[in-house]
Formats: structure tokens, C-alpha cells, sequence
């Protein structure tokens, strides 16, 4: 259970705390935009990776409130999923 938590904490708690905190000067700025990294795994599922797949699920579901609440602050939110890159 640590591990999910801590997978949790960092890939989605991690996520929402950047976004607060830029909020208002994005809106005192008259717009601007966030971009959140996700994960191909955001996109589809891979087994064996329970924490992992679900906070980058959940990254993908704050992209889309945030862009639903802050769009009509001219606040685009988006969200990048990279994927695997096999190196030597």
C-alpha cells in the first residue's frame, strides 16, 4: 500500500499542487496554459502497474476539469502521454 500512496502522491497530488499553484497568476495574467505530463499509459492499460496506470488515468481526468473550469479564464489545460523509447 505504500508504494500505491506514494505513486499517488507524486504523480497526481504532484500534478494538482502545480496546477493550484499557478492558477491565479495565469488569471491575473488574462490567460496563459498548463501542460501536464501523463503517460501512453494514461491512454490504455498495461498490467502490473495498479499505481502507476491510475495516476496517469487521473492526470488525464484533471486535464479535462481543469480545461472545463479554467477555459472561460483563457486558461488552456492540457496534457502530453509520452511513450516507451527503448535505448541501449
Amino acid at each position: 500500500m505504500v508504494k500505491f500512496q506514494q505513486v499517488i502522491d507524486v504523480n497526481l497530488t504532484g500534478t494538482f499542487l502545480g496546477m493550484q499553484a499557478v492558477v491565479e497568476q495565469l488569471k491575473a495574467a488574462g490567460g496563459g496554459s498548463i501542460i501536464n505530463v501523463s503517460s501512453i499509459e494514461g491512454l490504455r492499460v498495461r498490467p502490473w502497474c495498479h499505481p502507476y496506470v491510475a495516476s496517469k488515468w487521473a492526470v488525464r481526468g484533471l486535464r479535462e476539469i481543469g480545461a472545463i473550469e479554467l477555459g472561460p479564464q483563457n486558461i488552456r489545460v492540457n496534457s502530453i502521454h509520452p511513450g516507451f523509447i527503448r535505448t541501449r
